[in-house]
């Protein structure tokens, strides 16, 4: 699905709507394979790709890996905007994820953190005259700040420097 999802724009959207069932797979492999469909180089030009993240933000496959969802919108050199949706709920995942993980790992905790605070900077300065987006942007940054993660100083810091 992968594999034909990026070289075949017609059927994207069909296998988009198929691989979902297996966003929430149990099996762990699965959810890592799941991720894949992240490295798709054309998946946010699509027009269906708003919808699609947005559910992946709320999958299990993004509490997996939440670092694939961050990067891909890292270096994504359009507007957050249309990803509103898919980053507040990420966002809100990943605080979730934070208070599950507390003995995850400290390095990828670290990164994930960072990128996160990255996306979620990105799409408030983006929000300039959408005063309600920039609200629902800083609640999060609220939500990330409470979460207990030892690194809120540096998103905080992420915050100061914008």
């Amino acid at each position: 699905l992968i594999d034909i999802a990026q070289q075949a724009e017609e059927h994207r959207p069909a296998c988009l709507e198929r691989f979902m069932t297996f966003l929430n797979d149990q099996d762990a492999e699965v959810l890592r394979a799941a991720s894949r469909i992240l490295g798709t180089e054309s998946l946010l030009a699509a027009p269906e790709a708003p919808d699609f993240l947005a559910q992946f933000a709320t999958s299990a496959a993004f509490r997996n890996d939440p670092s694939t969802f961050f990067l891909r919108l890292l270096d994504h050199d359009g507007s957050m905007q249309p990803f509103e949706k898919a980053i507040l709920a990420a966002v809100d995942n990943f605080v979730v994820a934070l208070a599950d993980a507390a003995g995850a790992s400290v390095h990828r905790r670290w990164g994930d953190s960072l990128d996160c605070a990255k996306v979620l900077l990105r799409l408030y300065n983006q929000a300039e005259i959408d005063k309600d987006l920039r609200g629902q942007c800083l609640d999060r940054w609220d939500g990330l700040l409470r979460s207990g993660d030892p690194y809120h100083r540096h998103l905080l810091a992420q915050l100061d420097a914008a």
